[in-house]
């Protein structure tokens, strides 16, 4: 029987199929087609700092609060973006942050994921321009995702670059919005900044199976 996950054939060496995107979605939308061993990364933002917004059974890649308060009637007025990602059960439904909203890409790869190192992980109060550098592939290094963006209010209106990566993809909400490839190659980064001064975020995933 002819199993779901991707049927492509891997050359001798380090050659291995790059991941499809699954889904690119909101918080809240139904996840159409979850298998154990994909990988989800979400961005969720918010205008005020009153929650962590880590969405349940997620694992934390990044959380920053703006350094800038934008009214003074309430100390949480203080806009926040939370970058985070989770390896798929495949008996997922939705993902719900809270208040606010989040995006998320849904990645599947030739093999299931069962764990993703971090790397060059940053974040900011300000725009973000930075390098990443190249990865080793290995036998057991799946693929690796480069990921840049933003939280907090009127993220929609943001720009996102990536200098390398074939495919991009973006994912974008009312108060979340990042751009996401997959590449080994060295490269560069850039992401501006929403209103009332929100933080931006930068990542690597490395996926490993």
């Amino acid at each position: 029987m002819l199993s779901r996950r991707l049927l492509l054939t891997v050359n001798s060496g380090l050659s291995f199929a790059p991941p499809v995107v699954v889904q690119t979605a909101t918080n809240a939308d139904t996840i159409t087609d979850p298998q154990a061993g994909d990988v989800v990364v979400y961005m969720h933002g918010y205008l005020t700092n009153s929650s962590t917004h880590l969405v349940p059974s997620f694992t934390s890649i990044r959380r920053l609060v703006s350094n800038v308060q934008w009214a003074s009637s309430s100390t949480t007025y203080y806009t926040q973006g939370h970058l985070q990602y989770k390896i798929l059960t495949g008996a997922e439904t939705t993902f719900t942050g809270g208040t606010g909203t989040g995006t998320w890409v849904q990645y599947r790869m030739i093999r299931p994921i069962t764990s993703v190192t971090l790397s060059g992980t940053t974040s900011a109060n300000a725009n973000m321009s930075v390098g990443y550098s190249a990865v080793t592939q290995t036998d057991s290094t799946l693929g690796c995702i480069r990921v840049i963006g933003t939280g907090g209010y009127s993220a929609s209106g943001t720009s996102q670059t990536l200098s390398t990566g074939d495919v991009q993809t973006v994912a974008s909400s009312s108060y979340a919005k990042f751009l996401a490839t997959h590449s080994f190659d060295a490269g560069s980064a850039f992401s501006t900044r929403a209103s009332f001064q929100s933080p931006t975020f930068h990542s690597t995933l490395i996926l490993n199976g």
